[in-house]
């Protein structure tokens, strides 16, 4: 099953063909093949969220936290530490089994 990746709250400038779901903005990255995302991110710093955008990957745990530190890092002496915690929801069984299970037609992508 191929991949495509979304980021919530990075600016895509310049990059707007790598944010979104496969076969619509981008197209996917085949199983056991490699592919290195270059987005710009000068003007910002922060924690976002990445997940999958094809079809339920995203749904069954293909996310994850991406930190991109402050470049002058003017305020790391304002706090002790980073504390990096995600939360989710896990499932009895993966999502597209669920929606074949229940007659639903998943997301094509």
């Amino acid at each position: 099953m191929p991949v495509t990746l979304h980021a919530h709250g990075l600016f895509q400038r310049n990059s707007t063909y790598y944010d979104g779901p496969a076969l619509i903005t981008e197209c996917g990255i085949p199983p056991g093949s490699q592919f290195t995302y270059i987005i710009e991110t000068r003007d910002q710093s922060g924690t976002y969220w990445v997940h999958s955008h094809y079809r339920m990957e995203g749904i069954d745990g293909l996310r994850t936290a991406l930190v991109i530190l402050d470049q002058d890092m003017s305020l790391l002496d304002e706090y002790d530490e980073d504390v990096l915690l995600t939360l989710e929801d896990w499932g009895q069984e993966p999502n597209n089994d669920l929606m074949e299970r229940l007659q639903v037609t998943p997301f094509a992508n």
